[in-house]
């Protein structure tokens, strides 16, 4: 509906950290061009067993990754707009994206026009997001950014002052790279980023694991380079609230808690719950599909592991459905909860940098 005329679409197939029902989308989306004649219209899966569809995994990630990683960042920015913005402050965030980025013609002038981008931003009006309660979505990548299984559960957030801040794609194009590496590296006794591990890749070049540690590694490094930079030029307009991806860390975090072997959106779930509080939120939201094993196995350790630390969490298990009005009675009580973390948490921090009244 949103096509010009003669314009032809690529609808790109992203898939999660193990096998899944996404794998069943691809079968239905294609068929259903067939059907429709829908020529204008493609599929964009690349993969192993289509060799990629003649693009190198590095040409892909070289291509993706400046998107990819301004999409998150507009995706935090806007989720903090709605709360310490003016009324237009997401409609003018937009505006920047659909100027500045949608109307580039290649990534080259789009890292020319950077600047003036960054400038647009600062230009609207928001008071000081640092300052508000700050809730992280994590779980299923499909879900929490899906605007009908989340419908109405950010604006019911934001009329309370709490940002959501919604896991990035990034994260999951990181874990996937980095959990490739780790799995070749273990098998060495080195660790997954090491020099080490780099240089048995390269003396091993010949075999198919030491091919695809270093494969696996170009594209982390490529990810991560994007990641911290932009990250960096966006932190002076003030709307980033949410920490960089330390994958390392979160994969050595949730090693603790579950076998770091196990494929899918476990580890960086349970990864980002357990450094939740360290990252300075004040409450998690885990949603994930309905009957989906790495969200019960998320679940079931992030459930016990909060509640010991008095950390605000809620699971959301999506039948598929638009927000249940069961779910929304639940969101309202974790809005209590986080509020009253929030206000223990500005107390504390209050009195650790009050100095005491001297001894007479």
């Amino acid at each position: 509906e949103q096509r010009q005329p003669g314009e032809v679409v690529g609808f790109y197939m992203v898939r999660g950290g193990a096998p899944c029902v996404v794998d069943c989308y691809l079968d239905y989306f294609q068929q259903f061009i067939r059907n429709n004649e829908l020529r204008d219209l493609f599929i964009f899966d690349p993969t192993d067993g289509n060799d990629h569809q003649g693009l190198s995994v590095r040409k892909i990630t070289q291509m993706a990754s400046p998107v990819a990683t301004l999409a998150d960042l507009f995706a935090e920015m806007e989720q903090a707009l709605s709360v310490t913005g003016e009324e237009d402050g997401a409609a003018r965030l937009k505006t920047c994206w659909e100027r500045r980025i949608n109307g580039q013609a290649s990534l080259k002038t789009l890292a020319a026009d950077l600047e003036n981008l960054i400038d647009e931003v600062m230009a609207i009006p928001h008071q000081d997001p640092k300052l508000c309660p700050k809730v992280v979505v994590t779980g299923d990548f499909f879900l929490r950014f899906s605007p009908s299984f989340m419908e109405g559960v950010h604006q019911r957030y934001a009329k309370h002052g709490i940002i959501l801040v919604p896991v990035g794609l990034n994260e999951l194009l990181l874990y996937g790279a980095y959990s490739g590496m780790a799995g070749t590296a273990r098998a060495w006794n080195l660790p997954a980023d090491s020099a080490w591990a780099v240089a048995q890749a390269c003396l091993r070049f010949l075999q198919p694991g030491a091919r695809s540690y270093l494969t696996n590694w170009a594209q982390y490094r490529w990810l991560k380079s994007y990641d911290d930079r932009y990250r960096q030029l966006f932190a002076r307009t003030g709307l980033l609230v949410g920490a960089g991806h330390d994958i390392a860390r979160l994969f050595a975090q949730a090693a603790e808690h579950l076998s770091p072997t196990i494929a899918g959106e476990a580890i960086p779930t349970v990864g980002k719950g357990v450094t939740a509080e360290e990252e300075g939120y004040d409450g998690i939201i885990a949603i994930g599909p309905f009957n989906c094993l790495p969200f019960r196995i998320s679940e079931a350790i992030l459930k016990p592991y909060s509640l010991k630390r008095d950390m605000p969490i809620l699971t959301y298990e999506s039948d598929g459905f638009s927000v249940h009005p069961a779910f929304l009675r639940q969101v309202d009580v974790h809005i209590q909860q986080v509020l009253a973390h929030h206000a223990a948490n500005r107390i504390n921090r209050k009195n650790e940098i009050t100095p005491s009244a001297p001894f007479p």
